[in-house]
């Protein structure tokens, strides 16, 4: 699976978190109850964390800035070849597109 980080994206989370070159974040998979943001009413969404990687099984390092998913969260990702997160400007929010 490939991932990308939109620059706008980038600066998002940048300018939220304060990231700074060096600094990991990993993507993660949670289960919640209420439907609202979750993949296509599966009852999961996503969430990311300020770690330092374990077992890493996809990268993506932006400027100094590394983006990962655990290996053993592949799992979770076994019809897509691709994970996209963008900036939605006009509600303020990072967007994760799954292709």
């Amino acid at each position: 699976m490939k991932l990308e980080i939109t620059p706008q994206a980038l600066d998002w989370f940048r300018r939220e978190l304060s990231l700074k070159e060096g600094d990991t974040v990993r993507l993660l998979i949670h289960y919640q109850e209420q439907e609202s943001n979750c993949f296509a009413g599966t009852g999961f969404s996503m969430r990311f964390s300020l770690e330092k990687p374990r077992k890493i099984g996809v990268i993506a390092e932006v400027e100094g800035i590394m983006f990962f998913i655990d290996d053993d969260e592949l799992l979770y990702y076994p019809d897509f070849d691709q994970l996209v997160i963008r900036y939605d400007r006009g509600e303020d929010r990072i967007v994760y597109q799954m292709d």
